[in-house]
């Protein structure tokens, strides 16, 4: 068998296997804030990536999307106009051939209240709610270290415009 034979059955083998990628992803988003959905629409793309694909489409005007003609692999849906929560994506796990269909509840403002007073939205109470502190903290000595009596929850060293202000040890939720 020559090479040149091998060759374009190797091409034609590969041609045929990118051709049977049928997986299908649509969804829709569920805005929260409908005031803001003039915005929403015009700024916001629906991005879709995985080890091989990387993709992005803009919102349809009821607010879907669609993605076709992906292969069986893991994907992770994220926004392009949301900043916060800041680490939200959504996973996939799509097989061969198979559609999926997601509701995403999603909202163009931030969901955290900047309000002072510290009580937790689940139990209602303020005992064990602590400050989150953001960037990098370090104490010099010992010394400050039995000084600092004051708690908090490590919120991380990055900062973004939106973030939570408080954290209920007692739920476990950051608000």
């Amino acid at each position: 068998m020559s090479i040149k034979f091998r060759l374009l059955s190797f091409f034609l083998m590969s041609f045929m296997y990118g051709q049977s990628q049928t997986g299908k992803i649509t969804g829709k988003l569920n805005l929260l804030d409908s005031e803001n959905k003039e915005f929403v629409l015009d700024n916001t793309y629906i991005i879709l990536t995985s080890k091989i694909i990387r993709d992005s489409v803009k919102l349809e005007n009821d607010f879907s999307f669609h993605f076709n003609n992906l292969p069986s692999d893991t994907f992770y849906i994220s926004f392009s106009r949301r900043s916060y929560p800041y680490d939200t994506r959504y996973v996939i796990h799509l097989s061969e051939a198979e559609n999926e269909k997601v509701n995403i509840d999603y909202s163009s403002i931030c969901p955290y209240d900047k309000t002072k007073d510290g009580v937790c939205p689940i139990c209602k109470r303020k005992d064990e709610v602590i400050p989150i502190r953001y960037g990098l903290h370090t104490t010099k000595t010992e010394k400050d270290k039995k000084q600092s009596k004051r708690k908090y929850y490590p919120g991380g060293c990055l900062l973004f415009d939106c973030q939570a202000s408080w954290y209920c040890e007692r739920d476990k939720k950051e608000f």
